[in-house]
């Protein structure tokens, strides 16, 4: 065992630190089969379920990108509607690329917007979006965690200028599957 490993119990999977959240698997790999169905590490159905639900929410977000910037922005209730959708539609491409990242063996993410800078360096997506898409990760995190301090007219930008990268992301995916 090398220094400051830990195992987990009956596992035989060896943390390589007690801040990393990677482990190694026995030399003789893990002990399931993958289903019919399944590429690799990845279940075509929960992508596209993800998928899915990216769909449900930019069309929901495309309604508050109809309205007026002013009688968006003075709406709270359209306004936190729309900060949830967003922030479902984001989180569910980031879901979607981990394991996009996970199923074609195309490295470690370091963070969100990682996954999407190793999507387009192996051509999954753009360089364009892949930037695009570590913005979105960045709105994700202001959503998540800076939710005091929203501005309205940010989420109304996006709205009017960002949804088209989640149609663009929706395709090269489904051109995978």
């Amino acid at each position: 065992m090398s220094r400051g490993a830990h195992f987990l119990p009956d596992s035989g999977v060896e943390l390589v630190s007690r801040h990393s959240t990677h482990a190694r698997l026995p030399p003789e790999g893990p002990q399931t089969s993958i289903p019919a169905g399944v590429t690799g590490l990845v279940d075509r159905n929960i992508v596209q379920a993800r998928v899915e639900k990216i769909r449900e929410s930019v069309a929901r977000l495309r309604a508050f990108a109809a309205i007026d910037e002013l009688s968006f922005c003075n709406d709270p209730d359209a306004c936190a509607l729309a900060e949830r959708h967003l922030q479902i539609a984001i989180q569910a491409a980031i879901d979607i690329g981990h394991h996009i990242v996970a199923d074609m063996d195309l490295g470690l993410p370091q963070d969100y917007k990682d996954v999407f800078r190793i999507l387009a360096k192996n051509d999954v997506v753009t360089e364009e979006l892949g930037r695009k898409l570590e913005l979105m990760t960045g709105m994700r995190n202001i959503l998540v965690h800076d939710y005091l301090q929203i501005d309205a007219s940010r989420i109304y930008a996006v709205l009017q200028t960002g949804l088209a990268d989640f149609d663009e992301f929706v395709g090269a995916i489904l051109k995978l599957l």
